[in-house]
């Protein structure tokens, strides 16, 4: 049982990663490119009452989550940021 719960978590989560990337991959190309991480970074920064990223904190995305360096974010580069994200916010704080 416990298998299947996470087995249906991950389902779960890539469902919604993949439908927060075909909302943001608008000339569906299969990448974000600069404007599309733009666009995707400011609806986040306001879900989280943030000021809009600047050019730095989108180019800073971009690094980070750009594994092979071809400029832009795949799908899978993107799943890569949310699962480390997850990670991150299910640490025990000390």
């Amino acid at each position: 049982i416990i298998f299947e719960a996470r087995k249906f978590r991950m389902q779960t989560s890539n469902v919604a990663l993949d439908q927060i990337f075909s909302r943001y991959d608008l000339d569906q190309n299969c990448h974000l490119d600069y404007p599309e991480v733009k666009r995707m970074l400011e609806d986040a920064y306001k879900v989280i009452g943030r000021k809009e990223p600047t050019d730095y904190d989108i180019k800073q995305f971009v690094r980070a989550a750009d594994l092979n360096g071809d400029g832009v974010v795949s799908r899978q580069e993107l799943r890569r940021v949310f699962n480390e994200v997850s990670i991150l916010r299910k640490k025990p704080t000390k």
